[in-house]
């Protein structure tokens, strides 16, 4: 299978954009152009696109997989000028938006057996300039390795360690230093089938950061179990209960939560506390689904929790997430 295309974009505002802001488009009017193409076969896949903005600013990717019997390899490289505007366009890259950014991602994946699967991935990356944040050119790199172990139809075992090395900066002593941080992840998780209408998991995930000695190093540690319970076919219940500890907001541990349902967001858990939910989703007649979560957050050592308009007195907060869904 082979494809190849191109789009054109005329864009045309009533009144002239001048955000500095890599996602935005700048200009009044413009013309943006891409040509993408695509190759797929068996056991090979290859794909490219190379873009031009409407100041004529260059953008390119191509990316290719690889199958050899049980082993998965991919390659991905992209190249960003620093001034390239794509307010509609998203890349795989450090960050999401196509601009002033370039780099190579390789990662393999190998089916050792029918219950053992390995993981690894490389991903090495920096901006031609200076950034919104940083005075100065960033650059990292992020290496990442999985075990998956399936004892049986029922009990998985995952382990998965992360090292992470990017630009960045403190004031120390009322000077910003800029320096190259460290990032240290190891995580173990435990899935567990009880029966065919009930899951079990638990998952163990700690981090080391590290600043060059200019600040000590910091740790952070999370631990949750969670349930997800189908109670008649239409009706099933989800909970968690996670304990966290941090040194501060640097180190925090993000969870990802799934429900109600449509609804998804990523927490970062920091200082010391924690944070419990149950919900349950109820269909009715394939017209109406009803979903419902309550949460609770607790801290220690704090008089308040959030900041800005989010902030509330106290060291716990609760929150009723109510959702009704109606197919016409």
């Amino acid at each position: 299978y082979f494809s190849i295309g191109a789009t054109i974009l005329n864009l045309n505002y009533e009144y002239p954009i001048e955000s500095e802001a890599k996602t935005a488009f700048f200009g009044k009017e413009g013309l943006l152009g891409t040509i993408y193409s695509m190759y797929n076969s068996e056991n090979f896949s290859f794909a490219f696109e190379a873009s031009q903005d409407a100041k004529h600013n260059f953008g390119f990717k191509a990316g290719s997989i690889f199958k050899i019997e049980d082993v998965e390899l991919s390659f991905h490289y992209r190249n960003f000028s620093s001034e390239f505007r794509s307010p509609f366009g998203t890349i795989f890259g450090e960050t999401y938006a196509p601009s002033n950014e370039t780099g190579f991602y390789t990662g393999v994946k190998w089916y050792v057996n029918p219950k053992l699967i390995l993981s690894t991935y490389f991903d090495v990356w920096k901006t031609h300039t200076k950034t919104y944040t940083l005075p100065i050119r960033q650059k990292g790199i992020e290496l990442f390795s999985e075990a998956n172990f399936l004892f049986d139809s029922d009990f998985e075992l995952l382990a998965r360690i992360k090292y992470e090395n990017k630009t960045d900066a403190i004031n120390i002593d009322k000077l910003k230093r800029t320096f190259q941080k460290g990032k240290y992840t190891l995580r173990t998780e435990l899935k567990y089938q009880i029966d065919e209408l009930t899951r079990l998991r638990m998952r163990n995930e700690e981090c080391l950061i590290t600043y060059e000695n200019l600040k000590a190093n910091e740790i952070g540690m999370l631990f949750f179990c969670d349930f997800q319970r189908k109670i008649f076919s239409n009706f099933d219940i989800n909970g968690r209960l996670t304990y966290f500890s941090t040194d501060s907001y640097d180190s925090a541990i993000w969870q990802y939560e799934a429900s109600p349902t449509g609804y998804s967001v990523s927490y970062a858990l920091y200082g010391q506390g924690i944070r419990a939910f149950i919900g349950f989703e109820y269909a009715l007649f394939n017209i109406l689904e009803l979903s419902a979560k309550y949460t609770v957050v607790s801290k220690n050592f704090v008089e308040s929790i959030g900041s800005g308009l989010d902030e509330i007195q106290g060291n716990s907060k609760q929150q009723l997430f109510l959702q009704i869904d109606i197919r016409f």
